[in-house]
């Protein structure tokens, strides 16, 4: 495969650090693969869609070694990846440049492959070097480092357990198991069944594909849906099958869990605060920093909710170990209003104050961004650019003026045709604890 374009080439020196020079694969597109390995019709995806997952993907930087290649959905402007301390600029290519191929006697081997999340496109790039076997990981770094030479020692996943661990019936069914369903929060298969729902729900909901991510194939409504919403349900039945209809809270706060399973453990890596907007769509992660190399920690979790967020991140990891998932995987929460202040679905308790706790509101069987925002805090803590207890946030969206300008904040992806920019706020004020 021969890169697209080249931000910059390692010496010798540097290429000979690492015994086996390998690929990230920002295959932020991945619930397309899950959806045709289902016997479905693939999805597509719009330019714009698939410029801001290449701009987003190329974040995963961070996990790179000296020699090492970043391969993006498409094709990306490699002027835009800023210059960061103690940040790599990797050489870059697009997955639609070359796609893989089978190994032939007397090829060389294929480079190792650090994947977003694994499909049978990953699974086709590693035959070569491992026969397509998942990678078991190698003596070295405690598994939850977050340095480069850690996540490449991290277990591989079987591309059939990823697709079964990402789709979303699997999450509703360890919901219930662990009593974290919220009330009305079902799955459809039809538009009767879909009606009968938000009748059930009666109130504000949102119907999500069963292959989905940040806020794509999803639909929200009230009590009383028009017909342009049903003809949207029916467009989404009609591509997936099977949506999630749940009740939509009056959030307050989001928060998520990055972690790792292994056949010996769920390790955790951190807590970090999720950003969204109005409609629960991505825009960031925060946290506060840790040591250099550790991860950070969110604020604004009481204890009680802390220590219940820590063990269904548990029994998720061994729920997702039961199904032969190995690898990195992240859980989302909420904070929201409780029906004592008048908002949200009836029958849900754990409320501190007036806000409940819904502690499990996604299952990412796959990196994501919380883990790439811990692994940029712990890299740059030992490039000195950010220090235990800064304020971090990880943003996507576009730049405010000027902020190119202000001292604490690195610009990681500068804005393109759409206006995405990605960069980092470090704040030095210090945490005054739990909000």
């Amino acid at each position: 495969m021969t890169p697209s374009s080249t931000v910059s080439k390692p010496a010798a020196s540097e290429q000979q650090q690492v015994s086996e020079v390998g690929l990230i694969v920002g295959n932020l597109d991945a619930e397309a693969d899950w959806v045709a390995a289902s016997g479905l019709p693939r999805p597509g995806w719009s330019k714009a869609a698939a410029e801001v997952a290449s701009a987003s993907a190329s974040v995963l930087r961070v996990f790179a070694r000296p020699g090492d290649t970043l391969v993006l959905p498409r094709r990306f402007d490699v002027r835009r990846m800023a210059s960061v301390p103690g940040l790599p600029c990797p050489s870059v290519m697009a997955a639609t440049d070359s796609r893989p191929r089978r190994r032939k006697d007397g090829d060389e081997p294929h480079p190792s492959v650090l994947a977003w999340a694994e499909t049978t496109q990953t699974a086709g790039l590693r035959k070569g070097r491992d026969g397509g076997v998942p990678r078991v990981p190698a003596p070295g770094p405690s598994p939850v480092d977050l340095s480069p030479q850690a996540a490449w020692r991290w277990p591989t996943p079987s591309p059939e357990s990823s697709r079964q661990a990402n789709d979303r019936q699997f999450a509703w069914h360890i919901g219930r198991d662990l009593g974290c369903s919220l009330p009305g929060d079902c799955l459809v298969r039809s538009i009767d069944g879909w009606r009968a729902a938000v009748a059930a729900i009666n109130g504000p909901w949102v119907a999500k594909a069963r292959f989905s991510a940040a806020g794509r194939w999803r639909c929200w409504g009230d009590a009383r849906p028009d017909a342009m919403t049903e003809a949207a349900i029916g467009r989404l039945l009609g591509r997936q099958g099977v949506l999630r209809v749940e009740p939509w809270c009056q959030r307050q706060r989001d928060f998520g869990v990055s972690a790792l399973a292994t056949d010996a453990a769920v390790h955790r890596f951190g807590t970090h605060e999720v950003l969204v907007d109005t409609r629960g769509r991505f825009q960031g992660i925060r946290m506060l920093a840790g040591a250099p190399g550790e991860a950070g920690a969110a604020t604004g979790l009481s204890d009680p909710h802390g220590a219940r967020l820590s063990a269904v991140t548990e029994r998720v990891g061994e729920a997702l170990r039961g199904v032969g998932y190995r690898g990195p995987f992240g859980i989302d929460a909420w904070l929201w209003r409780s029906t004592s202040a008048g908002n949200g679905p009836a029958g849900h308790d754990e409320s501190t104050s007036d806000l409940a706790l819904h502690p499990l509101g996604e299952i990412n069987a796959r990196m994501t961004f919380g883990l790439v925002a811990h692994a940029l805090v712990a890299r740059l803590g030992h490039a000195g650019a950010v220090q235990a207890g800064d304020r971090v946030a990880l943003r996507f969206g576009r730049l405010p003026p000027g902020a190119d300008a202000w001292p604490a904040v690195y610009t990681l992806v500068t804005p393109g045709e759409h206006g995405l920019a990605i960069w980092l706020e470090v704040d030095r004020e210090r945490s005054t604890g739990p909000a």
